[in-house]
């Protein structure tokens, strides 16, 4: 369930096409992952965060960065040199030899092709992970874990994760994997500003006023975020619980509805105020309908 938007940033990320200039795009990048990180305040005593990244986070300063109580899981996106026992080795060609260490049955769905069951296997290591060349004089990451999922089947199905928690089983690694998919949430929320909130549309014609618009924008995306989410895993939650109740009762006026209103039946009767025909094979209505 999305609770809140805890911080953002945003950038502009340059077009580098030579090593030199990339690295010192990555530099730059990985502070600003830094600097997001320190805005959100430190995790509270007893609890503990996970951050979860994509390939772009994979910066070892920012992996080396990161404060107690917050544990990351991110997609592995350079072939980095890891200690194993003492013994050097690169990160990919070494995950890849491992034997798999336990398998589950994961259920794809695809908007062309019908929906398919394929077995993923997962193994992990324990490793320590060196700095790259322009790193060199830093420490290495100690106690880090890689984790591989992959399908015999699909070779494009592999993920290569990295995190700070210990996995020593399947139920562990399960684990991982099961938190990685709220990335997820991440790719929904930039949907539901591009394609809901329309933001890219704004006829706005300075950086400065777009930044701020971005910065009212996603509080709104947020909430939409969060009741799209009630709507899916908590559908006959009272609708009042979680909107205000004037647009509650405007929508039982328009449609001249008695009974009190859910959150799925909600979410579903504002789309269908704009063109969405709300049958039961139409599935969730999407971001277009809810902004209109």
């Amino acid at each position: 369930q999305v609770i809140g938007l805890a911080g953002q940033k945003a950038w502009i990320r340059n077009r580098i096409h030579d090593k030199k200039h990339s690295k010192a795009e990555e530099e730059r990048e990985s502070r600003v992952w830094q600097e997001l990180t320190d805005r959100i305040g430190p995790v509270p005593k007893g609890c503990k965060w996970i951050v979860v990244g994509d390939r772009g986070s994979d910066i070892f300063s920012y992996l080396g960065s990161l404060p107690e109580g917050l544990d990351c899981i991110l997609r592995s996106k350079h072939d980095r040199k890891i200690l194993v026992n003492n013994q050097q080795r690169k990160l990919k060609e070494y995950m890849r030899q491992l034997p798999s260490m336990g398998t589950t049955v994961l259920a794809l769905r695809a908007r062309k092709d019908p929906s398919r069951e394929v077995t993923i296997n997962f193994s992990w290591a324990k490793v320590d992970v060196l700095p790259p060349k322009a790193d060199k004089e830093k420490e290495p990451i100690k106690g880090g874990c890689y984790l591989r999922s992959w399908c015999e089947e699909d070779p494009d199905l592999e993920w290569i994760l990295f995190t700070r928690s210990s996995i020593i089983s399947l139920e562990e690694a399960l684990e991982i994997i099961n938190i990685y998919k709220h990335r997820w949430l991440i790719e929904e929320y930039h949907k539901c500003l591009k394609t809901g909130c329309q933001i890219e549309k704004a006829q706005l014609k300075t950086a400065g006023r777009l930044l701020t618009l971005f910065g009212m924008v996603g509080v709104v995306a947020t909430q939409l975020l969060q009741l799209k989410s009630v709507a899916r895993i908590n559908p006959d939650e009272p609708a009042e619980k979680y909107v205000d109740k004037i647009s509650v009762i405007i929508l039982q006026t328009i449609y001249e509805l008695k009974t009190p209103l859910t959150v799925k039946e909600y979410w579903r009767r504002v789309a269908m105020l704009v063109g969405f025909m709300g049958r039961k094979s139409d599935g969730a209505p999407g971001w277009q309908k809810i902004w209109k």
